[in-house]
């Protein structure tokens, strides 16, 4: 992101943040990067976090080799890739052609393993089902239970972690259809790709 204070009119900082919901994908597309005329000092980093431990995050590091970094302790040096005040275009980001932007694109790893095999539900009461599954994935960072009435509109339910093969459902309402969906998840780990 760009912190950027200036006066004058007209946008200095063209960006897209794309979201790939069924892949997992991020790209980040820069377009016009400009350092304008009066501006207080631009800083910028490139990456994203989800918490201060290893693998938590991934941050571009400098924007003339453009490796990239997750380790936490290493953090702080990737949050001012441009630091200064100088009018200019932001070398390494700024492009005007379709089709030449930069693009950072981050990709979840494929997940290792099959599909969550032999779901059983047992203990079935009023309000409470147990749910039971053999964990085949190995490298699965938790999952994800979502709950719906009419298997369209699902609500959030629980995040379990990973190598998690049982659920006690425990909110269910007597006479009331419950679906459930239970994801696997891959975001611990992040690779970037240019």
């Amino acid at each position: 992101m760009v912190n950027n204070q200036n006066s004058a009119t007209g946008p200095d900082a063209n960006f897209q943040i794309r979201l790939y919901e069924s892949s997992g994908v991020i790209e980040y597309v820069y377009g016009k990067m400009t350092i304008g005329a009066s501006s207080a000092t631009v800083k910028a980093s490139i990456g994203f976090t989800a918490g201060s431990n290893d693998n938590d995050f991934v941050a571009i590091q400098n924007l003339s080799t453009f490796p990239f970094i997750n380790i936490a302790a290493s953090e702080p040096a990737t949050q001012s890739l441009v630091n200064t005040a100088t009018v200019s275009n932001i070398n390494g980001l700024y492009s005007l052609i379709e089709g030449q932007r930069r693009l950072f694109r981050f990709t979840p790893p494929t997940l290792s393993g099959s599909a969550i095999a032999n779901l059983q539900i047992s203990e079935i009461t009023a309000t409470t089902a147990s749910l039971q599954w053999n964990d085949t994935y190995n490298n699965e960072s938790g999952y994800t239970v979502l709950r719906s009435a009419d298997n369209v509109n699902f609500s959030f339910v629980k995040y379990l972690p990973a190598n998690s093969n049982s659920f006690i459902d425990s909110n269910l309402t007597l006479g009331d259809t419950n679906i459930g969906k239970y994801l696997h998840q891959q975001r611990e780990t992040m690779q970037p790709a240019m």
